[in-house]
C-alpha cells in the first residue's frame, strides 16, 4: 500500500501481529456510500496532506474529507508483500464532539481504491494540531492481518483565523504529539465565567451505554444547559439551569446508535462529546 519514501500525513510507526479491534472509536456508527467524496489527489498509496484538509473551525459544522488511497503493495521489513484490503477500525484523539465516517461499507478499502473519511459533528476546543492516530488493519497473503497506526493532523481554527502549515515534527519516528498548540482560547466559550480552559472538563460514564450514563461538569460553576442531538441534528433531549455537576440521561425511547450532546452557558457552547447507545 504505502511505497518507499512516502510520508505525507500517514505515516506508519508501529507494525504488530493482532487480531481485529474490538472497539471504533470516535466512530460515527455509519459508513457508505455519500458519506463523503474523494478529491481525487492522490497518485500514491496514503492520506491526504494535512495541509489540504478543510480546517475545522470552532462552533461550525466539520467539513474535513481526507483523501485515502488503497494501492497494491506494503513494505514489511524491507520486503514488499502484495496486499488485498485495508480496514479502518478506530481515530482516537479527535477534538470533542467530532466523529468520523468513510464512504466504503465496513470502512474497507481494497486494492487500487480511492476513497475518503469525513468528520463530523461540532467542536469547541483550544485552537491547535489534534494528531488522530488511526488503527488500521492490512490484510496480505498471510494467515492473520497486520495491525498498524498511523497519524493523521487536522487544525482547529476560531472563525475568522487563518490556519497554520501542518507541524510534521516526530512524525516520521511516530512521535508526533496529540496536540500541537497554537495558544489562545476557543472564541465560542463565554466570557466572564469562573471556569478556564485549563481546569474544565466533561466526562461520559459508561459510554457506550445501555440504560442509563451521567454526563459529569468539573471546573464550572454557573449553572449550565445540556442538549442532546441524533447524528442528523435533530434535538432528543433538553434540560437547562443545570445546578449540580453531573446530568443523567436515561436510553428511553433512543434507538441504539451515536448521538452528540453539548454543554452551553448563557446560550453558547462549552463542549461537545459523543455518546453511543448499544
Amino acid at each position: 500500500m504505502y511505497k518507499a519514501g512516502l510520508v505525507k500525513t500517514l505515516i506508519l510507526f508501529v507494525l504488530v501481529v493482532c487480531s481485529a479491534q474490538t472497539t471504533s472509536a470516535q466512530w460515527c456508527g455509519f459508513s457508505g456510500p455519500g458519506q463523503c467524496t474523494s478529491p481525487g489527489l492522490l497518485t500514491s498509496g496514503g492520506f491526504e496532506s494535512g495541509n489540504l484538509v478543510q480546517p475545522i473551525v470552532n462552533d461550525s459544522s466539520s467539513n474535513a474529507v481526507i483523501e485515502i488511497l488503497e494501492t497494491d503493495t506494503l513494505r514489511v521489513q524491507g520486503q514488499y508483500l502484495i496486499m488485498d484490503s485495508m480496514a479502518i477500525d478506530s481515530i482516537f484523539f479527535l477534538p470533542e464532539g467530532l466523529c468520523w465516517s468513510s464512504n466504503k461499507p465496513n470502512n474497507t478499502f481494497h486494492q487500487d481504491e480511492d476513497g475518503c473519511i469525513k468528520i463530523f459533528g461540532v467542536t469547541c476546543t483550544s485552537p491547535g494540531q489534534y494528531n488522530a492516530v488511526v488503527q488500521m488493519r492490512v490484510y496480505l497473503n498471510l494467515p492473520i492481518p497486520l495491525h498498524y497506526s498511523g497519524v493523521v493532523a487536522l487544525r482547529v481554527i476560531n472563525s475568522g483565523d487563518v490556519a497554520p502549515p501542518i507541524d510534521t515534527t516526530g512524525f516520521a519516528e511516530g512521535t508526533a504529539p496529540k496536540l500541537i498548540p497554537y495558544g489562545g482560547r476557543a472564541s465560542c466559550w463565554p466570557t466572564g465565567i469562573a471556569a478556564t480552559e485549563s481546569n474544565f472538563s466533561v466526562k461520559a460514564f459508561p459510554n457506550p451505554f445501555g440504560d442509563v450514563t451521567n454526563i459529569e461538569v468539573t471546573g464550572l460553576s454557573e449553572k449550565f444547559g445540556f442538549e442532546l442531538y441524533d447524528i442528523t441534528g435533530r434535538l432528543q433531549q433538553s434540560i437547562s439551569n443545570v445546578e449540580s455537576n453531573r446530568v443523567t440521561v436515561h436510553k428511553g425511547e433512543l434507538s441504539n446508535g451515536v448521538y452528540l450532546y453539548r454543554i452551553k452557558i448563557a446560550g453558547k457552547r462549552l463542549a461537545n462529546g459523543r455518546l453511543v447507545v448499544e
